[in-house]
């Protein structure tokens, strides 16, 4: 049944976001890996009711679906996945993935998956994955609290399951060192690979897909195109970059489904221009809550990393100068005394990541168009770039390109403190 109110809606919505968007961390069990905006707008009135909210999402750390620290897992819902296929009932799981799941091992739980291995506890057997199908059952009943269709569902618990068998493809090297999809086990030459399974739940052809995964078109300036093929390390890199960016789009799905359920009487998407459906509704009169990530300083910084600390950065910038500053302002218009004080300026920070030209992220952007990228050049661009800027750490100018178990990083010198970012 659909959710009639939207109270109901949001305590239906809290499980789902919690599913997909939260992870267990050195810190925090049930931490959350992505930031989000809501809004509830109100009717005007004396009296006055809440009527439709929307959420906006920020930042998913998709990184962590392929790697994540020692200690730490990737998201609660995929763990889910896994344990309704091992489950003699399947949990609501659809049959194709299912079978897919079982057929590469998932009889033996999250440890057939090499996304899910890592942060394993042995309290994950028994009891804790029959508590695991349970909660997947409980996504598939939130589904549809939603109003997601049967088919919309279904093709979901088919995506998580593929996203699980694409990061189990294994490649081997040819006598070129170029990369290849392993597509038979030792145990029978028959059997489908896991790519071949993920292939079939995708509803996509298995040689192009494995096409894809081990090589890329380039397109010359006369008109030609050729394949170059990968070498093992970037062929996992492309599987790794497809599981995390298929997870990243069912996410946003996820996303639009419970603003489909929110937006109430509306049932569009709630911007300004929502008074225009909706002429009771005053676009200004709502609440909005942000919650995003903390700064952190990781074993290992990648990109996500980055963006979350600069989004910190920019957040102590806004505060600084539309409390701090406004106040000081204020004071002296009104001829209020008040001693001397310094606000601390993050500003060359916040202008070091993405500032254009040539800020860190349009570096990152500017290396990725180039023929042959590769992690140290990425560094020594950003290096030279940024050689005298102040938030660039002392340290790194001295010679130092190594950090974060030997990877090549650059050291970016945030409000909050140093944090070392790889490169990979």
């Amino acid at each position: 049944h659909e959710a009639s109110d939207l109270c109901g809606a949001m305590l239906t919505a809290s499980p789902l976001l919690e599913a997909f968007g939260c992870a267990s961390t050195l810190r925090n069990t049930n931490s959350s890996r992505f930031g989000k905006l809501m809004q509830i707008w109100a009717t005007p009135g004396e009296r006055a009711s809440f009527s439709h909210s929307s959420i906006e999402t920020y930042l998913l750390e998709k990184g962590r679906v392929s790697h994540h620290a020692e200690g730490e897992r990737t998201f609660h819902v995929l763990y889910y996945c896994a344990a309704a296929a091992a489950s003699a009932r399947s949990c609501h799981l659809d049959a194709s993935a299912v079978h897919a799941l079982s057929s590469a091992g998932a009889h033996s739980g999250a440890r057939a998956f090499r996304i899910l291995r890592q942060g394993l506890r042995p309290s994950d057997d028994g009891e804790h994955a029959e508590n695991a199908c349970q909660k997947f059952e409980e996504v598939i009943r939130a589904l549809g609290s939603l109003g997601a269709p049967p088919a919309a569902v279904e093709s979901l618990g088919r995506i998580l399951a593929a996203v699980l068998l694409l990061g189990n493809t294994s490649f081997a090297a040819d006598d070129e060192d170029k990369a290849f999809v392993i597509t038979s086990s030792d145990d029978d030459a028959n059997a489908e690979s896991c790519l071949e399974l993920a292939a079939r739940l995708l509803g996509i052809d298995a040689r192009a897909l494995a096409t894809r995964l081990t090589s890329r078109t380039v397109h010359s300036g006369r008109g030609s195109t050729y394949a170059i093929k990968y070498s093992i390390p970037a062929a996992e890199g492309a599987r790794d970059g497809l599981v995390r960016e298929l997870y990243s789009r069912l996410f946003s799905w996820l996303v639009a489904r419970i603003n489909t359920s929110l937006a109430g009487p509306c049932k569009t998407n709630i911007d300004d221009t929502a008074s225009a459906t909706c002429p009771s509704i005053v676009p200004s009169n709502y609440i909005a809550i942000l919650d995003i990530f903390g700064f952190e300083s990781l074993a290992q910084n990648s990109l996500e990393q980055l963006l979350i600390n600069h989004a910190n950065e920019t957040l102590q910038l806004f505060f600084m100068e539309r409390t701090m500053a406004a106040e000081l302002a204020m004071y002296t218009e009104e001829g209020v005394r008040v001693p001397a004080i310094t606000i601390p300026d993050n500003s060359a920070c916040v202008e070091l990541v993405s500032g254009k030209p040539n800020g860190i992220a349009w570096l990152i952007e500017d290396e990725g168009a180039m023929p042959k990228p590769t992690d140290a050049s990425l560094v020594e661009r950003v290096l030279s770039t940024h050689a005298e800027h102040p938030s660039m750490a002392q340290a790194q100018r001295r010679g130092v390109r190594a950090g974060c178990g030997g990877r090549s990083a650059f050291v970016v010198a945030h409000f909050a403190g140093q944090v070392s970012n790889t490169s990979t």
